[in-house]
Order: C-alpha cells, then sequence, then structure tokens
C-alpha cells in the first residue's frame, strides 16, 4: 500500500470513527459485530457508500466464522456500494454473491442490480435476460418504475416493441423519475408502428423541458408530414427549424417543412428550407429531392437554376425522369434554348409514365422539330403522324395535321416524307399537293446524282398528283431531261414536245432551254432540218439563257448545215458562233475552214486555220489544223509547205492520231517526187512502229512498189524477210483468216464473231490485222457482257503503237481496270488517254479518272492537281464538279492545308445533296473545331442534319463532335444526352460502339458522389 492509499484509507476510518463517537455513549445496542453491520446499513441508507464499503470490508474481515448471515449481507453491501460508485467490479461481486447465496434473501435485489449494471454497459440482450430473472412482486413501489422502464427500454432497443409496449406501460401514469421518459419512449413505439393517434396521445404528456423533451417537436413535425398535415407543418414548423442548433436535426425538420410548403404549392417558402436542407445534408440530394427543387425553381421563374437540377434527375428510365424531361424542355423554352428544349420534349414522349406529359411531349417535340427545322435522327414525321394516329380528337390534332403537312415540305429527307405519306391510309388535298411537290423533289435530286431509273419513277409519282400545275408542267421537262440523258432521244422528243405544248410551259426559264434539248434529241438521232428549227428558235428566244448556250446552239445549227453539205449558211452560223467568244469557238473556227475547204476557197481555209492555230495554243483541235492545212497545201500543189505542217505536226503532237496519217501522206509527197529514200525511210519507220495495223500493211505495199520503181527487188524481200507479217503465203493466209472474222463482227454476230477472231489471234500473233482483230474481239466481248475478256485486248491496243482504236481502247482499259480494282494500272490507262485524246469527252474522262484513281491510292496531292487540271476544262458535265471540289477539298484537309481545304469543301457542300456534300460539311465542322471556334463547329454541325437528314453516318459522326464541344464547353448533361441519342438511334454498330466509349470516357472524368440518401434510423435518439 503506497502512502496516497494510506492516506485515504485513514482519512476514511476517521470519518467512521467521527460518526461512532455519538453512538459509543448509547447503549449496547451497537456492540460489535451488530453495531458494525447496523453502522454500514445506516451509510447504505444515507447513500454514503464509500464510506458503508470500508465498514462492511472491515466487518467481513472481523467475522467469526459462525456469522454466516451477516457475512451474506455484507456481501450483498460491498456489491450494491461498489455498483453505486461505478466500480467494475460491483459486476464480478453481484455474480459471485448469486452464485455462492442464491437462496439469500437479497438475491432478487442482487439480480436487479445485475441487470442495471448491463443495462448501463448497453448490452441489451444480455440486460433483458437478466431483468427478466428479477421478481418485481419483490420490488419496493420506488424500486418498481426504473425496474419496468429499463427492461422495457431493452425490449425496445431490441426492436420487441409489443414487450417494451407492456413493460412501459405501468411507468407512463405513476410519479417517477422515469415517468417522462417512459412516456416518451411509448410514445416513439407507437410512432415506429405507425399508430400515429397514440403517439401523439403520449409525446403531448411529455414535458418540453424534461430531458426527453427536446425531441418532441421533430416526432410531431414528422407525424403531420406522414399524416399529411401540411398546414400544421407550415404553422409549427418554421421555428422548430430556426431553433434547432444541430445542423442535421435542422437539416431533417428543414426538409420536411420543405416538402410542406410544396405541397401547399408555396414555391418560395419551400425553396427557403430546401436549400437549408440542401446546404446541411451530408450527402448528394436523391433524384426525388432534386425534382422537387427543380421544380419550385421552374414554378418560381428560375428556369435557369431549374435546368442544373432537372438535369440531375433525368437517366432512369421512370415516371420521375418523363416529368423531369418534360419540365426540363419547358425550362429550355423560357431561356431560348430551343434546340435542347426539342431534345428533352423527345424524350418526355419516349418515356412511359403520365399519358398527358406523354402528349404534350409528342406535340413540342414535333412542333419544335419543325420550327427549327432540326430532325437529328428523322423522328419528326413519325412523331407528327403518331399524334394525328393516337390522338384523333385532341384540340390540336389540326394543328399537328398542318406541321405534318409543313413538315413533309420542308423536310430535304424526301424518301422519308414519300414512306410516311404513302402509309397514311387518308389523304386530303394539301397532303396529296404535298406528296406531288415531295416526289418531284426527290426526282430532281435523283437526276442530279444520275440515278435515272429513280428519277424518272419520282417523276411519274408527282405527275400523278397534278395539283401544283407549275410543278406538273417543270415534272414533265425534267423527264424530258431525264430520258436525254439516258440516250433515249425519241422518247426524250415526246416528252420535250409534251412540256412545250402545255398551257402555262412558255412562262417557265426553262423552256427556252427545252427547245435547245430538243434541238439536241434531233441532232443526236441526225434529224438535221428538225434539230435546226429547233436550234434556231432556241437562238431567236434564248430567254435567260446564257450565252454559252446560244454559242453551242449556233454551232449546232452549222454542223446540221455542214452534215447536209450547205456550206455556206453552216459558214453564217459558225462566224456567229465566234461573235458570241464564248467557249469552243475554237470549234467553230476549225468547222468554218473545212466549209471554206469545201467550197473550194483554200486560202480563205488556211486563213481560218492558221487563225485558229496562233489564237487558241492550247485547243484539242491543234493537230486537226495543222493536218487539214498540210492537206489543203497538198491540194493546192504546195508540197514543201505540206511537207513542213506534217512534219510539225508529227513533232508537236506525237500522240496524235493523225502522226500515222502525216507519216503515209509525207512518204507519199516523197514517192510522188521520187524522192524514194526519203519515203522508204518513213515507211519503214511506220511499218516498225505500228505492226498489226492497216496503216503498216498499206505501208508495205508502198515499200515494194518503191523497190519495184527502183528495180531492187532482192533487197525488198530481204527487208520483207524482217517483217512478220510480209511473207506473201502467210500474208494471204493471214488476209482470208481476217476477212472471215471480219464479215462475222461487221453482221453483229458477236459469238461467233468472237470465235473467229480467238482463230485468227492465236494463229497470227503478229498478224497484219492484230489490232483490228483485238479490237473488234474486245469490242464483241463488251456486248456480250464478258467485261474480263475485253480488258486484255484493250490492254494490247492501248500499249500497241497508237492506232486509230487507241484512244477509245485506253479509254476502255481505263473504266475496266478501274472497276476491277486495278487503280495502278487503270491510273496509268487515264495519264496515256489525257496525252494522245482527240475526243474533248475522252480528255474529260482521263482527267477525271486520274482524279479518282490518285484519291484511291492515297495520294494526296496527285489527286487535287488532277482534280485542278478537270476543272479547267470547258464545258465539263455539271455532275464532275461536286466530285472535284470534294477530292480537292478532302485531299487538302488531309494535307492539314486548311486554307485550300475550306473553300472546296464549301463549294462541295454549294453543289452536292449526297454522301459527299454531308462528308464535306462534318469536314468544315472539323476544322473549325480544330481552331477552336466551337460555336461555328456548333451551327455546320446543325446544318449537316438539316441539310443532309438521309446521311445518317455523317449526321451521327456530327452529333459525336457536338458530344465533344458540350463537354469542352462544361455542358456535361447535354454531351451526356447527345451521346446516348446517337446509341439509341443509329442504326450502324461502329458508331454507336464509338459513341459509347465517348460515353464512358465522360463518365469516368465525372467527379464521383454519394447519391444514398440517409436510412430512417428506427433507433435515433433512444438513448436515455
Amino acid at each position: 500500500m503506497n502512502i496516497r492509499t494510506t492516506r485515504k484509507a485513514g482519512l476514511l476510518l476517521l470519518s467512521v470513527f467521527l460518526y461512532l463517537m455519538p453512538a459509543a455513549q448509547q447503549t449496547g445496542y451497537y456492540s460489535a459485530p451488530e453495531a458494525t453491520y447496523r453502522l454500514a446499513t445506516d451509510l447504505v441508507a444515507k447513500k454514503q457508500y464509500g464510506a458503508a464499503r470500508e465498514v462492511f470490508m472491515t466487518l467481513t474481515e472481523n467475522l467469526p466464522p459462525h456469522e454466516t448471515l451477516m457475512r451474506m449481507d455484507a456481501a450483498y453491501y460491498i456489491a450494491l456500494a461498489d455498483y453505486k460508485l461505478d466500480r467494475p467490479e460491483a459486476r464480478q461481486e453481484f455474480e459471485d454473491f448469486l452464485l455462492r447465496y442464491d437462496a439469500h434473501t437479497k438475491t432478487n435485489l442482487a439480480r436487479l442490480h445485475l441487470g442495471f449494471i448491463t443495462y448501463d454497459a448497453r448490452r441489451y440482450k444480455q440486460a433483458i435476460e437478466e431483468l427478466e430473472k428479477v421478481e418485481p412482486y419483490h420490488l419496493t413501489p420506488a424500486m418498481l418504475p426504473e425496474y419496468l422502464y429499463k427492461l422495457g427500454y431493452s425490449y425496445l432497443q431490441t426492436d420487441n416493441y409489443k414487450k417494451a409496449h407492456e413493460v412501459l406501460f405501468p411507468v407512463l401514469n405513476t410519479p417517477s423519475d422515469y415517468q417522462q421518459a417512459a412516456n416518451y419512449y411509448y410514445a416513439q413505439i407507437a410512432y415506429l408502428q405507425q399508430d400515429y393517434d397514440e403517439a401523439l396521445k403520449y409525446f403531448n404528456k411529455v414535458d418540453k423541458n424534461s430531458e426527453v423533451g427536446a425531441e418532441v417537436p421533430f416526432y410531431l413535425l414528422q407525424i403531420n408530414y406522414v399524416r399529411k398535415d401540411f398546414d400544421a407543418i407550415a404553422a409549427a414548423g418554421p421555428d422548430l427549424v430556426w431553433a434547432t442548433r444541430d445542423k442535421k436535426k435542422q437539416a431533417e425538420a428543414a426538409r420536411v417543412v420543405a416538402e410542406a410548403f410544396y405541397q401547399k404549392a408555396d414555391y418560395a417558402q419551400a425553396l427557403e428550407y430546401f436549400e437549408m436542407y440542401e446546404k446541411n445534408i451530408r450527402r448528394t440530394l436523391s433524384r426525388e429531392e432534386q425534382y422537387q427543387i427543380a421544380f419550385a425553381l421552374y414554378k418560381t421563374g428560375k428556369y435557369q437554376e431549374a435546368v442544373a437540377k432537372f438535369e440531375k434527375v433525368v437517366g432512369p428510365k421512370d415516371a420521375l425522369s418523363q416529368n423531369a424531361y418534360y419540365h426540363l424542355a419547358d425550362s429550355y423554352l423560357k431561356t431560348d434554348k430551343k434546340l435542347f428544349a426539342q431534345s428533352a420534349f423527345y424524350n418526355a414522349w419516349q418515356l412511359a409514365g403520365d399519358e398527358q406529359i406523354t402528349e404534350d411531349a409528342l406535340f413540342n417535340y414535333a412542333k419544335l422539330s419543325y420550327e427549327l427545322a432540326y430532325d437529328p435522327f428523322g423522328n419528326s414525321l413519325e412523331a407528327l403522324m403518331q399524334y394525328v394516329n393516337h390522338y384523333p380528337d385532341s384540340p390540336r390534332t389540326d394543328e399537328a395535321m398542318d406541321y405534318l403537312t409543313n413538315l413533309f415540305l420542308s423536310t430535304k429527307d424526301y424518301q422519308a416524307a414519300i414512306n410516311a405519306i404513302e402509309r397514311m391510309r387518308t389523304k386530303n388535298n394539301v397532303l396529296r399537293s404535298a406528296y406531288q411537290r415531295i416526289t418531284y423533289q426527290l426526282a430532281v435530286q435523283n437526276f442530279n446524282a444520275g440515278r435515272w431509273e429513280e428519277a424518272l419513277a419520282n417523276f411519274r409519282k408527282s405527275l400523278a398528283n397534278s395539283y401544283n400545275r407549275d410543278l406538273t408542267t417543270c415534272a414533265k421537262y425534267w423527264m424530258a431531261e431525264t430520258y436525254y440523258r439516258r440516250g433515249q432521244y425519241s422518247t426524250a422528243i415526246e416528252h420535250y414536245e409534251d412540256f412545250m405544248t402545255t398551257p402555262g410551259s412558255a412562262r417557265l426559264e426553262v423552256y427556252p432551254l427545252a427547245r435547245y434539248q430538243l434541238g439536241y434529241s434531233y441532232f443526236n438521232l441526225k434529224y438535221y432540218d428538225n434539230a435546226l428549227a429547233a436550234f434556231r428558235q432556241f437562238v431567236n428566244r434564248p430567254g435567260k439563257s446564257s450565252g454559252e448556250y446560244v454559242s453551242d446552239a449556233l454551232m449546232r445549227m452549222g454542223d446540221c448545215y455542214f452534215v447536209t453539205k450547205n456550206y455556206r449558211p453552216a459558214i453564217e452560223q459558225y462566224d456567229r458562233a465566234i461573235e458570241q467568244r464564248q467557249r469552243n469557238a475554237d470549234y467553230a473556227l476549225f468547222q468554218k475552214a473545212l466549209s471554206l475547204g469545201a467550197l473550194g476557197n483554200d486560202q480563205a481555209k488556211l486563213s481560218t486555220l492558221n487563225e485558229l492555230i496562233q489564237k487558241y495554243p492550247a485547243s484539242s483541235f491543234q493537230d486537226d489544223a495543222y493536218y487539214e492545212m498540210a492537206e489543203t497545201y497538198l491540194v493546192t500543189n504546195k508540197n514543201d509547205q505540206a511537207l513542213t505542217r506534217f512534219d510539225d505536226l508529227i513533232r508537236k503532237f506525237p500522240n496524235s492520231s493523225y502522226v500515222v496519217k502525216s507519216m503515209q501522206r509525207s512518204a507519199l509527197v516523197h514517192y510522188n517526187q521520187s524522192h524514194y529514200d526519203e519515203a522508204l525511210q518513213i515507211l519503214k519507220k511506220l511499218v516498225k512502229e505500228y505492226q498489226g495495223t492497216d496503216e503498216a500493211r498499206e505501208a508495205l505495199a508502198t515499200i515494194r512498189n518503191i523497190y519495184m520503181d527502183k528495180n531492187e527487188i532482192a533487197a525488198y524481200f530481204k527487208y520483207a524477210e524482217t517483217i512478220p507479217f510480209a511473207s506473201v503465203t502467210a500474208s494471204e493466209q493471214d488476209s482470208l483468216t481476217w476477212i472471215n472474222a471480219e464479215n462475222l463482227y461487221m453482221s453483229g454476230r458477236c459469238e461467233n464473231a468472237v470465235k473467229a477472231l480467238d482463230t485468227y489471234l492465236d494463229e497470227f500473233a503478229n498478224g497484219a490485222f492484230v489490232i483490228n482483230a483485238s479490237y473488234y474481239r474486245a469490242e464483241c466481248n463488251m456486248k456480250l457482257g464478258n467485261r474480263e475478256a475485253a480488258l486484255p485486248d484493250y490492254m494490247r491496243i492501248a500499249q500497241a503503237p497508237i492506232s486509230r482504236y487507241t484512244e477509245h481502247a485506253l479509254m476502255q482499259a481505263a473504266l475496266l481496270n478501274d472497276e476491277a480494282g486495278n487503280t495502278e494500272a487503270a491510273l496509268e490507262n487515264y495519264q496515256q488517254l489525257e496525252n494522245m485524246a482527240d475526243d474533248p469527252a475522252n480528255l474529260t474522262t482521263a482527267l477525271a479518272g486520274q482524279m479518282r484513281t490518285y484519291h484511291k491510292l492515297q495520294q494526296t496531292t496527285e489527286a487535287i492537281q488532277a482534280a485542278r487540271r478537270l476543272l479547267q476544262r470547258e464545258n465539263i458535265d455539271a455532275t464532275l464538279l461536286p466530285e472535284a471540289y470534294y477530292i480537292i477539298g478532302v485531299n487538302a484537309w488531309k494535307n492539314d492545308d486548311l486554307q485550300n481545304a475550306t473553300p472546296a469543301l464549301e463549294k462541295t457542300v454549294a453543289l452536292s445533296d449526297g454522301a459527299r456534300g454531308a462528308e464535306a460539311k462534318y469536314l468544315l465542322a472539323e476544322v473549325q473545331f480544330r481552331q477552336g471556334d466551337l460555336a461555328k463547329a456548333e451551327n455546320l454541325i446543325f446544318e449537316l442534319s438539316n441539310d443532309f437528314p438521309a446521311q445518317e453516318y455523317w449526321k451521327a459522326k456530327g452529333f459525336i463532335m457536338l458530344a465533344e464541344i458540350y463537354a469542352a464547353t462544361d455542358n456535361a448533361f447535354q454531351a451526356r444526352q447527345t451521346l446516348q441519342s446517337i446509341i439509341d438511334n443509329y442504326p450502324g454498330q461502329d458508331l454507336r460502339d464509338m459513341a459509347a466509349q465517348k460515353l464512358r470516357q465522360l463518365d469516368d472524368t465525372a467527379p464521383a458522389t454519394d447519391t444514398t440518401p440517409d436510412k430512417n434510423d428506427s433507433k435515433k435518439n433512444r438513448r436515455h
């Protein structure tokens, strides 16, 4: 024992001694050990448990062995004193007492106190076991309330409400220290069992100033909330909220008060308490809470704030999301964000829930789609049709029909509109009129894309619904144009004449062009008188047609006269065309020269040809002019000048088809002048370079004649031995076999001709007619549909010396190689064709082919150069323009040459209504996105969706970019909505996967939030 303990024991003994002094003067009542025992129990009665414990301890130490009863009592009182002094050994002491003295009179009290110790340790299940062993009828009235209360509270803590209810009930009306708490917890049990009347009764008995009284108002608030007595909450709740200092309790009360004001439609007051609630809780609001706050903001006109809250509610496909989307849409409308509103109305329509919301959302979505002319996935037509079909009795059905009709007329997805109208069971005249216009517009679109069959089918549909006279008349014109483009000139003539005889057609802008095209139709059929009349009518009344058309018509008039050998009027028309100073004036000059020559005016012809050569050095008629000048010099016996021109042609235009003719004519001039050596030199070169051609065979015959004239026949035989087809016997066999095959070809019997040509080419691989035979066989195979078989023959001709077949063979070889995927071979053919083409159409084909093949081979710079050369051509087919600009734009974009890419892509968009235009618009948006101008990029994406509604792929790619724009501008909600719309609506898996990946990336970068609401803690406020 240390000094401190000794001192403490000494002080205690001193206090006991002082207590005993008065008693020592009395009788022997307090004689030891009875006196000591009575002293100790007296100290217990006076609650001096520390002193009592020491006395009992001393007593126990000094009791003789026979004092068993007193020893048992002392053991009980020591345990009691330790319990009252909160000494930990009390539990063990009571347990030892019960174990050793289970028959003692104080056993019941020992069990009571042992149960209380366990209760105080909050081990309620064990406390129940111990307290249930107590016999309450042996307890004093003063002890009974505490016993019943603590047992009842233990039942409550173990969720045995029934037993708790029974045990606490006797304490409710008995005055004691436990009466208030008993009423409180009795009421709480009733509350938990949803017996709110009972709960109110007993909560109201609790003194508000008692230890548990502070909790009562919160329960009363909750009971009124459950009973939907919002008036009572609104009256009492605010004071409770403002008086509460506990932030958690204040938040809970504020939530109930906010709900009450919300239900009373006092949204301004509701917002005040919702804000307090949100500020004080330690978790993210639930979707339901977010919705209520959003709705309160919406009802108080705080639409921008409401948007932020509604956006947090939507997601799951449930009625709450439908409500949120619907009011989110209206909030967007109120803040002039119609595009976002359209999307939100669409989502509200798609979700099941409130039928009235579904109807209204459907109507507003369709209405906005019409007003905005923005329908990203083509749903607005279906939406309006569904509205009309599902809600035929709605007061807005007529309005919906008007929108539907206007939407049909405004959409650029013509096929979808046509399909929709054709599915409608009943159609009024307004719809039929719309159908006429839409089918007409689709037909024109088909025409511009070169889809002639589709164009004709849709023009016929339009003509079958003749509600608009001008549209009907225009459809007739374009049908005629379509037949003309297909080469069905006779049918085209019928339709042009039908158009021109239709009342009102003469006032249309296309009327003069119908005359022009009618002239061409007759011209192509070689009805020159009719063609001349039509062209003359056009020239006399061209309307607003450009000078280029007039010039061209004058040239065709000249051609009509020229073909019919009316050379003087032909010259007049060519002169008129030249005066127009339009494209192809070089052609008019050339034809004028030929006409002058036909009239015998050779000097004027030479002068005109020289003018062509000087004025138009890049003209495709340069080689023609040189050749005609040389021929004219020959006719006028100016052989030296003729030879000079032939030599010029051969030197300047080595790929011209006139080269071999010029060689023939030059050799003939030398031969006629007895310049045999010069003639032989030219002819031998011709035979060597043009083996297998008619020209080579003719040259060989002339060589033989020259050697005979020189009397050098032996030299000829020696020379002939070096020429494969020069053997006399072989030549005769060659000729006979060839003549048979040629006759079959000329008679149009292609199947037999191919067999005969096979025989010829097998037997005479180096024969005199190899090139002719190869060409005929290739042409026959093309007619028979054997395109693969035709390609080797065209390639043989293309690789042989230039002949009259070379140009056509090169074109066909290029097209067939391209078709077969032999892109590099096709490119080489197109390059050769460009270098030697005389026909302007073939030159255009060569440039277009190079442009396409370079693009396929991803040779971006070369593709751009070829496209630019094509655009420099005169009179190229208008259908090539968008493709050329597209290839320039796309390849410049790939080269990061945005300066040149942008104008070319803009041109593509202006000229295209299909996939090329959509891709170009997308790339323009990409350019702006790269350059950081997100607003421009966004506008271009919307234009892409509106202008190219049928191009689902590029629209979807645009929306993925749009989602990136939203994400970059901190609008993650719209980014998610946009990506989800692609996942839900786009038919292709590729972009759906891309959108899903972007959506996951958005989710990965979003801050983590706890959206788990507080659980209803059924045991809160129970500890007492």
